[in-house]
């Protein structure tokens, strides 16, 4: 059975048929590098489009006592929810603040609990790396935990001739669209019919992320921004209530 997607070396050798410059056996030289260019092009349109189910990311932080700077994964590509310790610890979720507010608490005074501010930071910048998120807090840790927390995930850019991109079936045509539409768009200096047939099947795409959304979204109807935290806690339980039986 075959695979319902397409591989790297799919992508730039269908670019390099529309551009003609396929050749006998595929693209070579400086054809091959422009059709892996504009394969990126699009790969990197199509991702940032709109917030895709598949580049959601949940995972754990582990946060050690005295320490209150920590480097985030390379994939990190934005916060989607906040720091929030498991339900057993009794401790609400971790708030976002921006970097001069907890900087400016720092410089107060040394403070040692379990932590209730973060922000993200910017990380040292390597030319062989580029530059990675990282995240502080306040107050500094005085225990070890585990924090979950979900972020909007970079993935990486495909090099092999095998290498499939992310998103699977769903995405597939509309990635080898946008990758025709920015050889069009390049190499043509036009936005005509390719364009035109990535636009159509990027709703389509985006139409079919939605229906991997989760059907129930939870309680409704009670106070607004109510967290599953204060839920757990036993805010607002049936059993609190009182009723009048007479």
């Amino acid at each position: 059975m075959a695979a319902a997607h397409y591989t790297y070396q799919d992508l730039y050798n269908r670019v390099s048929k529309f551009l003609g410059t396929y050749g006998s056996s595929g693209p070579t030289g400086t054809d091959l590098q422009d059709a892996k260019d504009y394969v990126k092009s699009g790969y990197l349109r199509l991702l940032g489009a709109y917030d895709w189910t598949f580049l959601r990311k949940y995972t754990t932080l582990s946060i050690q006592s005295g320490t209150w700077r920590y480097e985030l994964p390379d994939s990190f590509g934005g916060m989607r929810t906040k720091f929030k310790f498991s339900n057993a610890t009794g401790y609400p979720p971790v708030e976002e603040r921006n970097e001069d507010y907890l900087m400016e608490l720092r410089s107060i005074g040394e403070n040692n609990s379990y932590p209730q501010y973060y922000a993200l930071t910017a990380g040292d910048y390597h030319p062989e790396t580029g530059q990675r998120k990282e995240v502080i807090f306040w107050p500094t840790p005085n225990a070890d935990w585990t924090l979950f927390y979900s972020y909007q995930c970079l993935p990486e850019m495909m090099s092999n001739t095998t290498d499939v991109p992310i998103g699977g079936p769903f995405v597939a045509e509309a990635l080898l669209a946008a990758c025709l539409a920015a050889a069009e768009s390049e190499a043509d200096e036009v936005q005509d019919v390719q364009e035109q047939k990535y636009q159509t099947l990027l709703q389509q795409a985006i139409y079919q992320d939605r229906n991997l959304e989760p059907r129930h979204l939870g309680p409704t109807g009670g106070p607004p921004e109510m967290s599953a935290f204060e839920i757990a806690r036993g805010s607002y339980r049936l059993n609190d209530a009182v009723y009048n039986t007479d």
